[in-house]
């Protein structure tokens, strides 16, 4: 069991515990086991240098950051939704499944999904936000 006692500057007690991850939720909602394999990638990460990363159809994967802004201001207008669905059409087969899932609220972190092809993912605008993640199963 973790947990730390800290003294914060002003003598307050800070107690630090562990947390669950957006990941494990999405698991359970998206009805997937990781030990079967699964690729877990940032879509922000992916858009910004695409050669970095390596895709294999063969296994799932997960993508987290879905929505957010891409440049160096977080106000940006672009999103990195629509530069990571032209990256996906390379690699998938436009009518290959995908689920796009999202948080709702906090702190119940409910999830709403939405069962969607790779060649609809960038018509997605009007459903994400910051908590948005993208499930791509494997290609049989």
């Amino acid at each position: 069991r973790f947990i730390s006692q800290l003294a914060a500057p002003m003598g307050i007690p800070v107690k630090l515990v562990p947390g669950m991850s957006f990941i494990e939720q999405l698991y359970a909602t998206l009805k997937i086991d990781p030990e079967e394999g699964l690729i877990i990638l940032n879509a922000s990460r992916i858009v910004e240098m695409p050669e970095k990363y390596e895709f294999n159809p063969k296994l799932g994967c997960l993508i987290g950051q879905v929505g957010l802004p891409i440049g160096a201001k977080p106000t940006s207008r672009k999103f990195n939704l629509g530069p990571l669905a032209n990256l996906l059409e390379k690699k998938y087969p436009h009518n290959h499944p995908a689920i796009i899932a999202r948080c709702v609220g906090f702190p119940s972190y409910e999830m709403e999904t939405r069962e969607i092809t790779v060649k609809q993912i960038a018509s997605q605008t009007d459903f994400i936000n910051n908590l948005t993640s993208l499930y791509i199963p494997p290609i049989d």
